[in-house]
């Protein structure tokens, strides 16, 4: 018998042991199954980073399909032109005038593009190129005549005058400064991207009756889906802090910066503004002092 209360008291002191064990191991803080669940269900910091840096992907993305349509309206008229001479029996006049006539429109677009985006935002620039670069589209697949294929041409160059000025202005002002570099350049390659694109819609449609109004149409296709994601994109934060409007200037920043780096950089756009406001000149007087500075003359 007293070996046997003995062999009894062991085992308890056995089971005992173990539960003590198991009880340090969860700590004096321990947590239920439905506590750990409704933590690991919240967001982390590295996933808020990854929405920050998808939705920065995103904005560079939308914004610049106004660099590829740039390329793409002013590589496809290269291999359009072929079937267009034939169909409208065009003269080398014709030829060269609808030709360079998108360049001509841009020129000019790009000085009221540089206005647009300073009255009325970034935002609003690149949409009113979207829609200018729609209607292109749709008015050069459509063209009855010569007359009117001119007419699209002016409307795509008055699109790609926009996109020039506005794009790579909403792309810097939005992004990071760590990333800003990578993300404007990326402009450069939508321009280029847009240009090998154009010339394999030449080739896909340069067998079909009457395809030059295919390859001319189709740059209405990236261009609506420029205006739909641009819908959902912000004003840049420079723009809204250089119009008094600070509270909209931080949401946007939010959208792109950790929490709590937004202060610190929107402090530093104001104190830019600020340096800005004391040495605004009008234009007369900052074209004066272009052309009289040492660099500007030796250039001459």
């Amino acid at each position: 018998g007293i070996l046997y209360m003995a062999s009894s008291d062991s085992q308890l002191n056995e089971q005992l042991q173990s539960i003590s064990d198991e009880e340090s191991q969860r700590g004096p803080n321990s947590i239920g199954d439905e506590e750990t669940a409704l933590i690991r269900a919240m967001p982390t910091k590295d996933s808020i980073c990854l929405k920050r840096n998808v939705f920065l992907i995103a904005l560079t993305l939308f914004s610049a399909i106004g660099g590829f349509l740039f390329g793409y309206d002013t590589g496809v008229v290269t291999g359009a032109m072929l079937l267009i001479d034939d169909q409208f029996n065009l003269s080398h006049f014709w030829h060269e005038l609808i030709v360079s006539s998108t360049l001509a429109a841009a020129a000019v677009a790009s000085i009221f593009g540089i206005l647009i985006a300073d009255l009325f935002g970034r935002k609003p620039s690149l949409l009113l190129s979207a829609l200018v670069f729609t209607a292109g589209a749709v008015v050069l697949g459509a063209s009855p005549n010569k007359e009117v294929l001119l007419v699209g041409r002016i409307i795509v160059g008055f699109g790609i005058g926009l996109a020039s000025m506005s794009v790579p202005m909403y792309i810097a002002e939005s992004a990071p400064a760590h990333m800003r570099g990578k993300l404007v350049v990326l402009n450069l390659m939508f321009i280029t991207g847009g240009q090998f694109v154009a010339t394999l819609i030449d080739g896909s449609f340069s067998a079909v009756n009457e395809g030059w109004r295919y390859m001319l149409a189709l740059a209405g296709v990236p261009s609506v889906i420029m205006y739909v994601g641009m819908l959902f994109m912000p004003e840049t934060p420079r723009w809204l802090i250089y119009h008094k409007k600070p509270q909209k200037a931080k949401k946007s920043l939010a959208k792109v910066l950790k929490k709590d780096a937004v202060d610190e950089i929107f402090q530093t756009i104001v104190e830019d503004y600020e340096e800005y406001c004391k040495t605004k000149m009008s234009f007369i007087a900052l074209l004066q002092k272009l052309c009289t500075t040492r660099t500007v003359l030796l250039a001459l």
